[in-house]
């Protein structure tokens, strides 16, 4: 397609809907155990709106078309997992991108969240080390094809098998 609609607001929209659905009361009780992005949801489910949910509806509508167009055309889609590496075990939540300081939570799914809202099939396999930091692949297939990813992420592994980390030892040598 000539333009693949941003999830924006919609994965939120919807997303709000189903936590209130199944854990809007536990969740509002414990609202300081919760992280940002849910507390935040929590606390903005008393003013969402019937057209905030059909806005969110109509957004998830545009994107399975679009998907579905890409898919028309191809197999499989690799893309980044995420537009950054992983975060440091210190919890680091900031970060340069493109030269700028942003706050990387906001980053962590622009690559996913389309197809979170399709439905479709896809995996995150480790792509290799940025600055000694992992990174991430993501496949995708169509919705339904979910041996299909397997198989694409099976295949990488047998062309370059993920490394271990954490151990001291090197990947693939025993103890």
């Amino acid at each position: 397609p000539r333009h693949f609609p941003r999830p924006g607001r919609a994965g939120g929209g919807l997303g709000a809907g189903n936590m209130a659905a199944w854990k809007l009361d536990r969740c509002a009780e414990n609202l300081d155990e919760l992280d940002f992005l849910a507390r935040t949801s929590v606390e903005g489910m008393p003013h969402l709106r019937a057209r905030h949910i059909g806005a969110a509806v109509r957004r998830r509508q545009e994107i399975l078309c679009a998907s579905a167009e890409v898919f028309d055309q191809v197999d499989l889609l690799l893309t980044p997992t995420t537009p950054t590496t992983a975060y440091q075990a210190e919890g680091t939540l900031t970060g340069e991108v493109n030269g700028r300081e942003v706050d990387l939570m906001y980053l962590s799914a622009p690559f996913t969240a389309p197809f979170n809202m399709t439905g479709q099939p896809g995996m995150s396999i480790p792509a290799g080390l940025v600055g000694g930091m992992p990174c991430g692949l993501q496949i995708v297939a169509r919705r339904l094809e979910d041996e299909l990813c397997r198989a694409a992420g099976a295949v990488r592994e047998a062309g370059r098998p993920w490394p271990t980390f954490g151990s001291g030892r090197a990947a693939g040598r025993g103890g």
